[in-house]
């Protein structure tokens, strides 16, 4: 989360967020599921981590974030 907080404005903020939600996703994958509701939401995506249909759907309300992949242009990069 620090990472996030402190990256610079563009590719680095989106890079860093992807690797949040990578952690998150991993982190939810290994506790039991009481424990995971209690952890607090992933902040908002920064504007230009999603892909175009990611933020169309961001913006009606019907992004799944805990099931989206990276953009194609972010996934060479995060691994």
């Amino acid at each position: 989360m620090m990472a996030f907080r402190h990256a610079e404005p563009g590719e680095a903020e989106n890079l860093a967020w992807w690797r949040l939600h990578a952690v998150r996703l991993a982190r939810l994958a290994l506790m039991p599921v009481a424990e995971a509701s209690r952890l607090s939401p992933l902040p908002a995506p920064p504007a230009k981590a999603l892909s175009w249909w990611q933020g169309v759907k961001y913006r009606l309300g019907r992004l799944r974030v805990m099931e989206e992949v990276a953009p194609a242009r972010y996934l060479a990069k995060l691994r």
